[in-house]
């Protein structure tokens, strides 16, 4: 079974759980902030995913940080699990799915948008306002800024894309341009 499949399974498992203690968003953070320290450190993350060390030893460690990081029952308790299960190594894994599978389960999701320029934040809100409407879901916006697009605006909400940047209209041109030449000789 892929590492994918297996995260998604783990992640499923902890939504229901939160969402049965209406928690998901707190949930969320916390497992957030786990992942983000193991990956933060090449030893902390090697430890973790290392399967010759003793499982009470990385038990341990889970409970130093859940601890340190007041974490609250519900992820404490899961982190033993996943650590009992030999699977520490995913956490990273686990908590993207995770907040993919609360963003979809709370009609939310991430828009990137990537701009020529800076734009200004009346833009953005404009921008964030139109994809709501088109997407129907609530926007987190992200802008980036790529000046080799040229112009226009490239957004990604989810796996849909919408490429409108003047690179890609030129290129676009180039093609039928080219199309035609072969068409006629």
């Amino acid at each position: 079974m892929s590492r994918t499949v297996i995260a998604k399974r783990y992640a499923q498992a902890l939504l229901n759980l939160a969402t049965r203690e209406k928690k998901v968003d707190e949930v969320g953070q916390e497992l957030g902030l786990v992942a983000e320290a193991i990956q933060s450190s090449r030893n902390t993350s090697g430890f973790m995913a290392d399967p010759k060390i003793d499982r009470a030893a990385k038990e341990r460690v889970m409970e130093h940080m859940a601890e340190k990081a007041k974490l609250s029952p519900l992820v404490s308790g899961y982190l033993r699990y996943l650590s009992a299960k030999g699977r520490m190594g995913l956490v990273g894994s686990i908590s993207g799915v995770y907040h993919t599978l609360a963003d979809e389960k709370n009609g939310r999701a991430v828009a990137q948008v990537t701009v020529a320029h800076a734009i200004g934040q009346d833009t953005e809100e404009e921008i964030r306002k139109y994809y709501e409407k088109v997407s129907g879901k609530k926007l987190n916006l992200v802008v980036n800024v790529d000046p080799g697009i040229l112009g226009g605006a490239m957004t990604k909400i989810g796996s849909i894309v919408r490429d409108g940047s003047l690179r890609n209209h030129l290129r676009q041109l180039k093609t039928s341009i080219i199309q035609g030449k072969v068409e006629k000789e």
